[in-house]
């Protein structure tokens, strides 16, 4: 029986054909999955995200937007993987499990990726953030403390604020029940080709669902930003005020007859903050530059809880 020479020739032409075609599509595939991605990861950035051993979640504009939200407290409190606890002193945010007695010293609070976090075990304030100065919220779940050092075992939360890039403004009014109201607003503008300035301010009073638990809160912020292409420099200051009286709490048979009453009628909490940062940048080449900045901040918390007077000051 012999052996059909078309047919040898047609099968060695296909394999030919083949492989000859097989590199060519490979090499297609290859050139359409080099795509352009960029991650931000907490103010560090990685080209080739599948490499990322991180769960991140980004909170933009937008959805901060959409949530109704009024502060960066507010914001947080509605994510899953964060614990928040209410105190005298403030909120204490917590991750991974970890108490609320420990966890300012385990999750790290940046804004825009510099330590809010106090030297001592205060509670850093981020109502002193006006919510319409925040571009997005990173949140880091899981421990950092290779990349970012201590206070970072639960997890990191970086707010990245806005940078006064274009021309325009915003102003928002708002009122509610419990004679609730409301203003934010921001304006930003170019002085020159170099200098550009960014203010905004926020206001909210309202008398709330008990008696004896009113509260006003305003805050303002102003930056002057100097930008080329090779120097960038910033400076800017803010004042953040949040008076809240303490209606204090209700014995069951009170909260029966009526859940709005309050015994107290002097007990309060007053927080007021003012801080500065300013910080300059130089780009040497396309992979090298010289940065450095300086933070400052002084808070003021004066109180009378349980008849007790309180007045606390941490500067930073």
């Amino acid at each position: 029986m012999g052996t059909n020479p078309t047919k040898i020739a047609l099968l060695m032409s296909s394999l030919c054909s083949f492989s000859i075609i097989a590199p060519a599509m490979a090499a297609d595939d290859i050139s359409t999955a080099k795509i352009d991605e960029h991650v931000v990861v907490i103010g560090r950035s990685d080209n080739t995200p599948l490499n990322i051993a991180a769960n991140v979640n980004v909170i933009d504009a937008a959805a901060i937007e959409m949530s109704g939200a009024t502060s960066v407290t507010e914001v947080l409190r509605g994510q899953s993987g964060i614990q928040l606890s209410d105190n005298n002193m403030g909120t204490s945010f917590a991750m991974r499990g970890f108490s609320a007695s420990t966890a300012v010293n385990n999750t790290l609070i940046l804004l825009d990726g510099r330590r809010l976090n106090n030297i001592d075990i205060a509670a850093p304030s981020l109502n002193a953030i006006p919510l319409n100065q925040v571009d997005r919220i990173e949140i880091l779940s899981g421990s950092a403390g290779v990349l970012y050092g201590d206070q970072a075992v639960g997890g990191v939360i970086n707010i990245v604020t806005k940078s006064p890039e274009n021309t325009g403004g915003s102003m928002q009014l708002s009122g509610g029940s419990f004679d609730t109201y409301e203003g934010r607003g921001d304006i930003s503008g170019a002085i020159n080709k170099d200098w550009r300035y960014f203010l905004t301010g926020s206001y909210n009073q309202g008398d709330n669902y008990r008696e004896h638990n009113a509260n006003e809160t305003g805050s303002i912020l102003g930056r002057i930003q100097y930008k080329t292409a090779t120097d960038s420099f910033f400076i800017e200051t803010s004042y953040y005020d949040d008076d809240r009286e303490n209606p204090g709490s209700l014995t069951k048979a009170q909260f029966k007859a009526n859940p709005r009453h309050s015994d107290n009628t002097q007990e309060y909490i007053h927080e007021m903050t003012t801080a500065a940062r300013t910080g300059y940048q130089h780009q040497l080449n396309q992979h090298w530059a010289l940065a450095a900045d300086v933070d400052y901040s002084d808070t003021l918390v004066s109180s009378l809880n349980w008849g007790l007077i309180a007045k606390i000051r941490v500067q930073c």
